[in-house]
């Protein structure tokens, strides 16, 4: 994991250092980061056994990518694309997605947005859950390429029904991001 931590982090200090400087009061463009936070996974239901009820909680460490853009120069509407990878650190599971992005620049170095998209989780817990996204965040430029960013997703990865099992899982997830706008 920590050879996973220092190569995501080499990639995105190599790229700082070769990219064109980037405009520092925009949201355009290509950017990569990494991120952490904390996961949670909860199912309920009934099965054959009993009811169910359980949470699996646990840390996030992944990566970004994505592109987004301004309506126009002076717009305070962004919109963009986003994909990402995570690894859940109890378990060893992996998580992956793919978003849209809508923003609203507030001030001169703010964005607030939310999201929509799809995420896959390939789980101890059964087969692989997936299903929608739906989050919102903040990001702050805080460099000329350099923004930071706080982000919550809910993820509803829909219901398993069988004969007498009916199991809906869902999820949660928080995250602190260190993006490079190229």
């Amino acid at each position: 994991m920590n050879r996973l931590m220092l190569f995501a982090a080499t990639m995105v200090m190599g790229t700082v250092s070769l990219s064109p400087l980037a405009r520092a009061d925009d949201f355009n463009g290509p950017y990569a980061g990494v991120q952490a936070g904390f996961g949670v996974v909860k199912f309920d239901g009934s099965v054959l056994a009993g009811p169910v009820d359980d949470v699996y909680n646990s840390g996030t460490l992944g990566g970004l990518v994505g592109f987004r853009s301004q309506l126009t120069d002076n717009s305070p509407i962004v919109l963009g694309i986003e994909a990402d990878l995570d690894f859940y650190t109890n378990g060893s599971d992996w998580r992956y997605g793919a978003y849209g992005l809508a923003g609203f620049r507030t001030g001169d170095k703010g964005l607030l947005f939310g999201r929509v998209g799809y995420a896959k989780l390939s789980s101890g817990l059964s087969d692989t859950l997936d299903g929608m996204v739906y989050g919102a965040g903040y990001e702050h430029i805080i460099g000329n390429m350099a923004r930071v960013r706080l982000d919550y997703r809910y993820l509803n990865y829909g219901d398993t029904t069988a004969t007498d099992n009916s199991v809906a899982y869902g999820g949660h997830e928080g995250k602190v991001a260190f993006i490079v706008n190229f």
